[in-house]
């Protein structure tokens, strides 16, 4: 039986991208949903999460998605 492993692709076709999500509550049931865009790093969200929360002092809630091109690669014998 083969054994695999799953992770970063080290050679992308395409870059990774993230979107951080603001969730935080705006009013009772309702999120923000302001999203940061496509970004490129973490000190990329990290700094749009920054100048957001300056923004809306009460906002320090996010949700981050993030498209990372994945690969499989075979650890054991087939």
């Amino acid at each position: 039986m083969s054994e695999w492993a799953i992770s970063m692709d080290p050679t992308p076709q395409e870059p990774a991208e993230y979107v951080l999500v603001c969730i935080s509550e705006t009013g009772p049931g309702r999120a923000c949903n302001e999203t940061s865009g496509s970004l490129d790093s973490a000190e990329a969200y990290g700094e749009w999460a920054g100048r957001h929360t300056g923004a809306h002092l009460d906002h320090r809630e996010y949700r981050l998605v993030a498209e990372i091109p994945m690969r499989v690669f075979q650890t054991g014998p087939l």
